[in-house]
């Protein structure tokens, strides 16, 4: 929505996406304000067609209309969660990896050194 909703621009789009909400009675959920927002600055022009549609079709709104319009303009929201919640998931996932790995190293050395003086001892007290 950009810079367009600072200042006093902002609070006129505000009141005037409060005002359509009530006039068409539609609860001021921060879901339904998005959607309103976005239509009252004209921020999103296929979203402000599809809501001038239904304004104009006489059908009006009512809370599946109300969710349908959010989740079709704004599932970015639930993908861009998903992507972090993944993302977080995936750190965790590597860094117990890195751990693992690290231990491993360390294990490796300490088995190489019990070889090598293992091997220094055979060598010592078996000489060929």
């Amino acid at each position: 929505m950009n810079g367009r909703l600072l200042g006093k621009d902002g609070r006129e789009f505000a009141l005037k996406a409060l005002d359509l909400m009530e006039q068409f009675g539609i609860a001021p959920t921060p879901e339904n304000y998005a959607v309103w927002i976005c239509f009252a600055s004209d921020t999103n022009p296929e979203l402000c067609e599809t809501l001038k549609a239904q304004i104009e079709s006489g059908e009006g709104f009512n809370d599946s209309v109300n969710a349908e319009l959010f989740e079709q303009y704004f599932q970015w929201k639930a993908i861009q969660d998903a992507i972090l919640e993944s993302g977080g998931v995936m750190c965790r996932e590597l860094g117990a990896v890195q751990q693992t790995l690290e231990a491993a190293e360390r294990d490796t050395a300490a088995y190489g050194k019990a070889l090598e003086g293992a091997s220094n001892e055979l060598s010592t007290t078996n000489p060929v």
